[in-house]
Parts: C-alpha cells; sequence; structure tokens
C-alpha cells in the first residue's frame, strides 16, 4: 500500500514538472536618442508589456512606470518625464517642468 502511495505521489510530480513555467523575459534593445538641442538619452522597454522604461540620462539611471496619457506614451517617476508620440519625445523634469530635451528621436546609426 504504502508503495502504491509512492508511486502516485511520484507521477503528481512528474505530471507538475511538465507544466510550462512563465516565460522569462528579456529586456528590449537599449535605444539611443537625440535631442534637437544636442541632448542624448537612452532607453529601453524593461518589460513584454511596455509598463516600465529603464531610462540612462548622462551619468544618471531612471526606472519609468507608464502613466495615464490622453496621447502617445507617458512614462513618470517624482524625477522625470518622458513624453513619446510617434517617433518624437519629449524629456523633463517632473520637479518643475524644466526641459532637458525636445524633438528627441531615434539617433541616425547609432550602435545599440
Amino acid at each position: 500500500m504504502l508503495r502504491l502511495g509512492l508511486v502516485a505521489v511520484l507521477f503528481g510530480l512528474a505530471g507538475c514538472a511538465s507544466q510550462p513555467g512563465t516565460p522569462f523575459s528579456q529586456p528590449a534593445a537599449w535605444q539611443h536618442w537625440q535631442c534637437e538641442g544636442g541632448e542624448q538619452f537612452r532607453w529601453r522597454f524593461a518589460d513584454a508589456s511596455n509598463e516600465v522604461v529603464e531610462l540612462r540620462l548622462d551619468a544618471l539611471a531612471f526606472t519609468l512606470p507608464r502613466q495615464p496619457s490622453g496621447s502617445g506614451m507617458l512614462y513618470s517617476d517624482a524625477t522625470l518625464v518622458f513624453h513619446a508620440k510617434g517617433d518624437e519625445a519629449l524629456l523633463y523634469w517632473a520637479a518643475d517642468d524644466e526641459l532637458i530635451g525636445r524633438a528627441c528621436r531615434a539617433a541616425q546609426g547609432a550602435g545599440q
């Protein structure tokens, strides 16, 4: 009887092992963007659902969650705002709306 129970447990565990797991999603490739005033930054989607953006500006690193937006994609924390619409974006400081860069676009010929 004990042996039968052990066999049942082993079959049950084998069934669990064959279940597909949640796939791990790698972040997207870094995008190098340049603004009309020469400012440069890099950004990428941090997850497959595009709910979080990682952004690098000079030596600073930001993780920006998606925010509701009437138009385009808006990502912001208490410090930085990244607002993209089409192939262009604005980048500014959240506290005082001080503009960092306007008319920011993917840099031509830049390595990822």
